[in-house]
């Protein structure tokens, strides 16, 4: 599902996560909770690209997601860009110790580099899929 809105001088454009129409998958592998201070992996449900009505176009994507519990933090957020694909990296990091296993949600806002003109792009998320056009 695709619905673009503009609000205030800017264009939220929502991509569904249901991905059968997109080619990618809604989530990321599951995460997995290690004994102490390593990564893992951030299971992402949605993405809204949030565009700005400027020239070229600044693109926010909204991620929402979880992590396995409260001890899980987001500790790096790497970007490459080639042509029309965005692939992002978003690495966690586990505090040592005991945790409750509660899961904990993630909603948080990453600009991507660069400008966007005209065209069809593909931003790769950890691994899962998701397409918007400007």
């Amino acid at each position: 599902m695709r619905t673009a809105i503009l609000v205030g001088g800017v264009f939220l454009l929502t991509v569904s996560a249901a991905a059968g129409a997109c080619g990618g998958r809604a989530e990321t592998r599951a995460p997995t909770v290690p004994a102490d201070g390593t990564t893992t992996s951030l299971r992402i449900e949605n993405v809204e690209f949030i565009v700005a009505a400027s020239y070229p176009a600044q693109v926010t994507a909204r991620i929402r997601g979880y992590l396995p519990d409260p001890c899980t933090t987001i500790s790096e957020v790497r970007q490459e860009r080639r042509d029309g694909v965005v692939t992002v990296t978003i690495s966690t990091q586990r505090a040592p110790g005991a945790c409750i296993q509660v899961i904990q949600p993630v909603d948080t806002n990453i600009r991507l580099d660069g400008g966007f003109v005209s065209g069809a792009y593909v931003v790769r998320i950890n691994g899962a899929e998701w397409r918007f056009t400007i």
